[in-house]
């Protein structure tokens, strides 16, 4: 009887302990439920007084404690370190996450300052065309024809225009003093239309092209100056952005 009631006291002292027993915990590692913690710390203690209640008596159950606190302890330890690392992969995948927006957005930024520096360059490219540029294409006397430099040079204007498909093109015909008024202006038109299909036969879309006639309204030679003469024998090429022309188009109706 002495010996079977040593189990059932080492087991009713095991219990005591286990009940008693707390592992201690760092600050940086305590869990929000302390509950939790105490009671993987209490469940270790009681398992391993039970075992060693169960093996070696009263002296076991003390052992047993201690061993099974101990276990208990670090494998609470061990879970609140887990759960550490798991918040901190979560914190590293939201930094991540965050730098990849900031870059996309200074990516945006980036091309949105680019295409203005393209579209800013690309003003001041036709700017400085329309300033620049200026052809007078010359004709015979009578003629509305183009000699064949002449259409060579529209060519090489076509072909500058190509890359200014923004850039209006105004063909200005005129026609020297001599001849009547009715029979200048037309030859000024003729000069005016000539030029413009070279342009339209080389590619330029004939909605960028406005002719206008002047007839002798503008000639500066006199009868007898044939160098002069030839001069006014012409059209005048000007360019401008097309939203000039379009503006001017609008205030006109």
């Amino acid at each position: 009887m002495k010996h079977a009631k040593t189990p059932i006291a080492a087991l009713t002292l095991a219990v005591a302990l286990a009940s008693s027993a707390q592992a201690y915990v760092p600050p940086e590692f305590q869990p929000e439920n302390t509950e939790e913690l105490q009671l993987e710390t209490a469940t270790g203690a009681g398992s391993g007084a039970l075992i060693g209640g169960l093996a070696g008596g009263p002296f076991g159950v003390v052992a047993g404690v201690i061993a099974g606190a101990f276990v208990g302890d670090r494998l609470a330890e061990a879970r609140l370190q887990e759960e550490a690392h798991q918040a901190e992969l979560a914190q590293i995948a939201e930094e991540r996450e965050r730098l990849e927006q900031d870059l996309l957005a200074a990516q945006t930024r980036a091309e949105q300052l680019q295409r203005r520096e393209r579209l800013a360059s690309r003003k001041q490219d036709k700017q400085r065309v329309a300033a620049e540029l200026s052809l007078d294409v010359l004709f015979r006397t009578g003629s509305g024809e183009l000699e064949p430099r002449a259409r060579e040079r529209v060519g090489e204007l076509a072909a500058l225009l190509q890359g200014f498909p923004q850039l209006d093109i105004t063909l200005a015909g005129h026609a020297d003093r001599r001849g009547s008024e009715a029979r200048n202006l037309q030859l000024s038109r003729d000069r005016a239309e000539a030029v413009k299909q070279a342009l339209v036969g080389a590619g330029i879309a004939a909605a960028r092209i406005h002719t206008r006639a002047h007839g002798a309204s503008r000639a500066k030679a006199e009868t007898g100056d044939l160098d002069g003469l030839a001069l006014d024998r012409r059209v005048d090429v000007t360019l401008s952005p097309a939203e000039a022309h379009y503006a001017t188009t609008a205030d006109a109706h």
